[in-house]
């Protein structure tokens, strides 16, 4: 049976999944048990300073990071990895160098993906919550970019990136103009019977964690992100039973989809049990990747 291995190389984590591959079905059946999900926030170097360069510990880190990714890939006898990084690496002046410099630690190819692209990857998937919705926005709310999608009457009509992350607002105050901008694209969706917001990614899920359905209501949701913002991150790890490093930027999460949910006069917000690394896997499920 095929292996695959998909790494997602975002603002504030790192992951590697392994799946095998039905090949009759071609679905992916994960294996948990080598599951990896490393915190370190590439995007605390991007967004701390204006130089936006990754730092030689950050660099040597992620090195050895990705060194052990390729051992288990080794181990696993696996014929097909794709590595994507996102809005940190997109952000960092040095992204050129760095990639250079990860070749001494592991053979990994690294691919940078617009925010366009990513949102355009994991909206192609399918889950029942998108495909009983005609009308819903999609928004994945990473560490240093919110991705949207807008699906109407069952087809995709637009989307957007902005850099706006739970990394970046915790590291610097975002410019008002870069608000009224996702604001003003947002607009346009007001009076076309958008449904719900459907968000991706461990902070969504971290928030609507709290509900068994994985959905609340605009004020149920809310009420929820004002509960928090008094909590320091360990009442927070408590609250939601989350990481540290979720909980340290899970109330600037819930900021944004609220912003989001205000603007667009959406009513229920929900979540999806998968995202970018599950998209990463299936895209190597295609002749390309193979």
């Amino acid at each position: 049976m095929k292996k695959i291995s998909a790494i997602d190389i975002g603002s504030n984590s790192i992951k590697q999944r392994i799946y095998s591959l039905d090949e009759e079905t071609s679905d992916l059946n994960e294996d948990k048990t080598l599951r990896k999900r490393i915190p370190v926030r590439l995007g605390k170097d991007i967004y701390s300073s204006k130089s936006k360069i990754f730092s030689d510990s950050t660099i040597n880190k992620l090195g050895e990071i990705l060194s052990s990714f390729e051992k288990t890939i080794h181990e696993q006898g696996i014929k097909s990895n794709r590595a994507c990084a996102t809005a940190a690496f997109r952000k960092a002046s040095n992204k050129k160098q760095t990639i250079d410099r990860l070749k001494d630690y592991s053979s990994i190819d690294i691919e940078i993906i617009s925010g366009i692209e990513e949102i355009q990857m994991v909206g192609g998937l399918k889950h029942p919550s998108m495909e009983s919705a005609e009308n819903f926005i999609l928004a994945d709310v990473g560490g240093g970019s919110t991705d949207i999608l807008v699906k109407h009457q069952n087809k995709i009509i637009d989307c957007a990136t902005y850099p706006i992350g739970s990394v970046s607002l915790n590291q610097i105050k975002i410019k008002k103009k870069t608000w009224k901008k996702m604001y003003a694209w947002l607009d346009k969706f007001n009076k076309m019977g958008i449904e719900k917001v459907i968000g991706v990614g461990g902070g969504i899920r971290g928030l609507l964690g709290r509900y068994k359905k994985m959905s609340a209501t605009h004020d149920e949701f809310e009420l929820l992100r004002r509960d928090i913002i008094e909590m320091d991150k360990d009442e927070r790890k408590a609250f939601f039973k989350i990481p540290t490093d979720r909980a340290e930027l899970i109330h600037h999460s819930a900021y944004i989809y609220s912003n989001i949910l205000r603007q667009t006069g959406i009513n229920k917000i929900s979540a999806i049990p998968w995202g970018l690394t599950e998209a990463i896997a299936y895209s190597q499920v295609n002749d390309d990747y193979s």
